[in-house]
């Protein structure tokens, strides 16, 4: 999986791009998109955002692209980063309850990271 960090304020959002290998069933690649405060290190839930956050590649772009102008609009510091998850099983293709657990597990890390260093 290959993890992009998106942030600003208060806010990261977190976007893990699984293997091209999985798709959903209209051939797209699958993206988790989850959102935390970095405050107070809790997952926030927006309504463009599905409830576990699997969505479509195009979707998550749009998301991306939407929260990028939310910040340049408000004069928010970006900070853009990413990073490389591998599974301790590498399976080949992940079901989407192996991406939600990976999610879990990248987020736990970056929020821990972020306690760290304050």
């Amino acid at each position: 999986m290959k993890v992009h960090y998106l942030e600003y304020d208060n806010m990261v959002t977190i976007f893990a791009v699984v293997s091209k290998k999985r798709t959903n069933f209209d051939n797209k690649n699958i993206v988790c998109v989850r959102s935390y405060d970095m405050d107070k290190y809790n997952r926030v839930n927006f309504q463009s955002i599905p409830e576990d956050g699997i969505m479509d590649i195009d979707d998550a772009r749009e998301v991306w692209n939407r929260w990028i102008k939310f910040a340049n609009r408000h004069n928010y510091k970006i900070t853009i980063s990413e990073s490389i998850y591998k599974t301790k099983h590498g399976p080949p293709i992940m079901m989407d309850s192996e991406v939600c657990d990976a999610m879990g597990e990248i987020a736990t890390k970056k929020l821990t990271g972020l306690q760290q260093g304050k």
